[in-house]
């Protein structure tokens, strides 16, 4: 798929410029607010400027589409007045990326060699984002709710889109969705290809001032071993090659945690405004990141206690409320709740749909002792050795050449986010990818930075005993073969580089709808399909969308209106009977006289009469 490739890397790297332009714009607004000079172009600082920048435009088509003006036009124009009014400080990295690369020249082996590694998984990575949408809350909610946005070229209140339309409305609809407006844009534009390239994007930003702030701390090598490091997570890279949010409120929050880190080491006011604009960005994401932000306000509190400046916290909580707040306030004003539905009440909704939906988020296993310390054997497995390593080294920061104190906050914030996520936030294990990257990253300060081969025997040493302990527990999984092809994600790559077929690729996630609607086209027969309320469609072909069937009439006539207004004319029932396609009692009468006209395996196809 040449074509594709060169149309979906051409607008990325337009967006990319269009995101530094911006991104150096807002950065220069943030340090004005609390009175820091404007710093020239570093690693860290493009990094910065990137993150900034895709989470600026976030908030323009927020702006844009409060106004109707949602629309490819007007991001290209605005686009347009950014680079053209930030050309210098684009010349400015322009000449430092030259001189960066000439330095490059001198780099050690082991630099280059883990920059090499890194740079072909994010190639392949980079290819998966042009791949069909699979998974399932992409599909379910996040892409639904940008297409609202792309569609109707304006910002509702509520987000609405998803199997469950009411719930949708009332719960996820409501929840901050910084990054769907940015899926909104990227749909405008050219689709789902860009919107995931652009999450990818979010990513690369944050490698790049990760690898900025460490160098800064403690070197070159521990840089480069924490770039491949994050690059060998293939957790956080799947993530964000769909259009799922957790890795974008990831690089937003985990980036947050290295500049506040870098501030109360360096004092520099600058770097503080940067990381309150990206916990900003971060808060508008997901809930989630508000208890980085408690951290992030203890630590600059116990940095300020005793020259008692107000100023600065003072700034500092206006840039991430400017980057953030209309999320907020707009449920408080509509339900007098800023985190609706969490904590304060949860009005419109029920009691019993709150207690689903919170279990569903939760996803809570044993809360237990045991199973808080066994939390690292989560990652014994080859494919993600980097997370599993990041867990056992990661105390051994503190006996590397460098900033101990830096070392020790970063491992305060592994340990106090991951009691957090364990005993009161959630089970599922995106929630944890902030703590386990600067894990990973630390353990690249233990072994970048170790203090002589002493320390790397030791660090040998306790990785062997972390892994004999873990496969006691939870017995690794290495073939070489599944590890490579998952840090890679080849399968998707296959797809972006012509190697298999569309519908060949859609039918590894789901199976006989392809059949069917391969059925349908050859057969010339047009129409919805309908399926059970929660399986996500493939969209394949465009012709038979395959899509719910939710209908909430009262009498069969009802629902039958309802389905042709949709233009649904089969059912196919996967695994069921077709009478649980629908819970509405209306609906079962059409249901029961639909006539199957194809069958596989355990899915079978019918016709809908929708006459009468």
């Amino acid at each position: 798929m040449p074509g594709l490739i060169v149309e979906v890397l051409a607008l990325n790297a337009l967006c990319a410029v269009a995101a530094l332009a911006l991104g150096e714009w807002v950065l220069r607004g943030a340090e004005a607010v609390v009175a820091a000079e404007p710093r020239p172009p570093s690693l860290t600082r493009l990094g910065t400027a990137l993150l900034a920048g895709f989470g600026g435009w976030a908030l323009a088509g927020t702006l844009l589409g409060a106004v109707g003006l949602f629309r490819w036009e007007a991001f290209a124009a605005v686009a347009a007045v950014c680079v053209v009014l930030a050309r210098r400080q684009l010349a400015a990295y322009r000449r430092a990326g030259a001189r960066f690369a000439a330095g490059a020249r001198h780099a050690s082996f082991l630099t280059l060699g883990c920059l090499a590694v890194a740079l072909v998984v994010g190639v392949s990575r980079w290819l998966a984002t042009l791949a069909p949408s699979e998974a399932s809350d992409e599909l379910a909610y996040h892409l639904p709710e940008a297409q609202t946005l792309a569609a109707g070229h304006w910002l509702r209140l509520t987000l609405g889109g998803g199997p469950e339309f009411w719930l949708s409305t009332r719960i996820y609809g409501n929840l901050p969705t910084l990054m769907e407006t940015l899926f909104g844009e990227a749909l405008s534009i050219q689709g789902v290809s860009l919107a995931h390239a652009l999450h990818l994007s979010i990513l690369v930003s944050f490698v790049l001032l990760a690898a900025g702030v460490v160098r800064e701390l403690w070197g070159s090598r521990p840089a480069a071993l924490a770039v491949l490091g994050i690059a060998l997570f293939p957790e956080v890279l799947h993530d964000a090659t769909t259009a799922y949010v957790d890795a974008a409120g990831t690089s937003f929050e985990t980036g947050a945690v290295l500049l506040f880190v870098l501030w109360a080491i360096r004092r520099r006011p600058g770097d503080a405004a940067a990381g309150a604009l990206l916990l900003g960005f971060a808060l508008g994401v997901k809930y989630t990141a508000l208890a980085t932000a408690g951290l992030a306000a203890v630590l600059v509190a116990a940095v300020l206690a005793r020259r008692r400046e107000w100023r600065l916290p003072i700034g500092l909580a206006a840039i991430a409320l400017l980057a953030c707040g209309y999320w907020y306030a707009k449920n408080l004003v509509r339900f007098g709740n800023p985190v609706f539905p969490f904590v304060f009440a949860h009005p419109g909704v029920s009691d019993a749909t709150y207690s689903d939906f919170v279990a569903s988020v939760h996803a809570f296993g044993p809360r237990t002792i045991k199973a808080f310390l066994e939390i690292p054997t989560r990652y014994a497995n080859g494919y993600t050795a980097t997370a599993f390593l990041g867990f056992a080294l990661a105390p051994l920061a503190l006996f590397a050449r460098g900033p101990r104190r830096a070392a020790a906050l970063l491992l305060v914030y592994v340990v106090a986010y991951t009691t957090y996520w364990f005993w009161i936030e959630s089970h599922q294990s995106r929630f944890l990818m902030s703590a386990v990257i600067v894990a990973i990253i630390l353990a690249a300060v233990a072994i970048g930075a170790a203090r002589g081969p002493a320390m790397l025997a030791v660090a040998a040493v306790l990785a062997v005993g972390a892994a004999g302990v873990a496969q006691h527990v939870h017995p690794w999984s290495t073939n070489p073969r599944t590890t490579v092809t998952t840090w890679l994600d080849t399968e998707k790559a296959r797809y972006a580089l012509g190697l298999e077929s569309r519908s060949s690729y859609l039918h590894r996630y789901y199976g006989c709808q392809v059949d069917a609607v391969d059925l349908l086209a050859t057969r010339r027969l047009r129409g919805v399909v309908g399926l059970w309320d929660y399986d996500p469609p493939p969209n394949y072909p465009v012709h038979n969308v395959l899509e719910p069937i939710s209908v909430d009439a009262a009498t069969p006539a009802g629902v039958r209106d309802q389905l042709r207004a949709r233009n649904v004319r089969f059912a196919l029932a996967q695994g069921r009977s077709i009478a649980t396609l629908s819970g509405n009692p209306a609906a079962q009468p059409i249901l029961a006289a639909a006539r199957p006209i194809w069958h596989e395996g355990d899915c079978t196809l019918y016709r809908l009469n929708l006459t009468g």
